[in-house]
């Protein structure tokens, strides 16, 4: 059985390695885009996640190995064929990606089969995630967390007492106007929130509800971080020193203010964690009960 898994996994070693030369330059492509443009930073870390999932539950992923070229095969073309298409018509590089990405997949399904594939959804959904979101939804994403990120941030203003005139992303405070610009935005911050919630759903909970629950929440909790980290430099550059708006704190000051949504994130996930143990304690309980006595009938004689 051993050999068996060796030779399996020999052969998918060789089809990923062998598959890399056509797709050198997408893939250099993209890790250039990922060191240049921070908003992509996370698109190399994928990969890793994914096979640091697999390798977790590896036993169980692999427990039903076979192999599926009538799957696999289909795939793979469609794969192959797409990225032809995407690089003739110059679709950009998330097209290219995902091309990459499914002939990887139909690969993976080759050799291991649809059993395997169904046990690594998350895994597999975690290397999607490699190829970049186009850079008009990303700009979309951008600029809807900068305009949240505002509207909370005016709300904390008023909450904590400082006068504030706001016209659009510009606050004018007293003796200090800012503007909350799109580097402002936290659009990465987010995603670094976003995937490690993901993960840590994946890892702590069985309930697909408190998987996406703890999900949907991490953006609010997200765009309140961002909040709490402009009204904190603005109030420090009204009451303390203008400077502060230019010193470390507010180009490389994230990590104390990211604190801010993991002690409200952490605290969540051990509520939902709680509530999902007792759900399942429940009714692990309830199914083990023995039955009732059966109900006792009488002939009427007749």
């Amino acid at each position: 059985m051993l050999k068996h898994y060796d030779r399996r996994t020999t052969g998918f070693l060789l089809f990923w390695f062998v598959s890399l030369a056509p797709f050198w330059t997408s893939i250099r492509a993209l890790a250039t885009l990922s060191t240049q443009d921070d908003r992509y930073s996370y698109v190399l870390l994928m990969p890793l996640i994914s096979l640091g999932l697999i390798a977790l539950h590896k036993k169980s992923i692999f427990a039903e190995s076979r192999y599926c070229p009538g799957w696999g095969i289909p795939l793979f073309l469609a794969g192959g064929i797409l990225y032809i298409v995407a690089k003739r018509l110059e679709s950009g590089l998330s097209v290219e990606m995902l091309a990459v990405i499914l002939v990887w997949i139909a690969g993976f399904l080759l050799f291991y089969g649809t059993k395997v594939v169904r046990s690594a959804a998350i895994p597999i959904f975690a290397l999607l995630l490699t190829a970049p979101l186009p850079q008009n939804l990303m700009h979309m994403a951008e600029v809807g967390l900068q305009y949240a990120s505002a509207d909370v941030s005016h709300f904390v203003f008023k909450l904590i007492g400082i006068p504030v005139f706001r016209n659009g992303l510009v606050f004018a405070l007293p003796g200090l106007n800012i503007e909350v610009a799109e580097q402002c935005s936290g659009i990465r911050s987010t995603t670094a929130l976003l995937i490690t919630v993901a993960m840590a759903s994946h890892l702590f909970f069985r309930s697909n509800w408190s998987k996406l629950a703890l999900i949907a929440l991490t953006i609010p909790i997200a765009i309140f971080k961002n909040a709490v980290r402009i009204t904190t430099l603005s109030w420090l550059g009204v009451y303390v020193s203008p400077d502060v708006l230019e010193g470390p704190l507010h180009r490389m000051g994230g990590l104390p203010f990211t604190m801010v949504a993991i002690a409200i994130l952490v605290p969540l996930l051990l509520l939902f964690r709680r509530l999902e143990t007792g759900a399942s304690g429940r009714a692990g309980k309830s199914s083990s009960m023995p039955p009732g006595p059966a109900p006792r009938t009488e002939n009427s004689g007749l």
